[in-house]
């Protein structure tokens, strides 16, 4: 347990801090912002899908799989999951 906890620990908090820090980058000049908080976490779960899956897979298939997969369906899920605990409003 001790040799693969501390890679999984690792691996989540690096999925948490990139996520949060693309969320931040997007939303920086909220002002000046015309995407919705929807599009931004849309781009977020996009960009880090397709990112993780080029640094695992060496040709374009599955990259371009692991982008459209991370939009079409963990994207939406992820986004509902998190409205679930403000009861709808965000």
């Amino acid at each position: 347990m001790k040799n693969t906890l501390g890679k999984y620990m690792a691996l989540g908090g690096t999925l948490m801090v990139s996520y949060h820090g693309l969320k931040y980058w997007m939303r920086r000049h909220d002002e000046a912002n015309p995407r919705s908080a929807w599009m931004d976490h849309l781009y977020a779960t996009v960009i880090m899908g397709t990112v993780g899956s080029a640094f695992v897979f060496n040709r374009p298939t599955p990259i371009f799989v692991s982008a459209f997969f991370s939009g079409m369906l963990i994207a939406p899920l992820s986004w509902w999951f998190s409205l679930q605990g403000y009861n709808g409003k965000n």
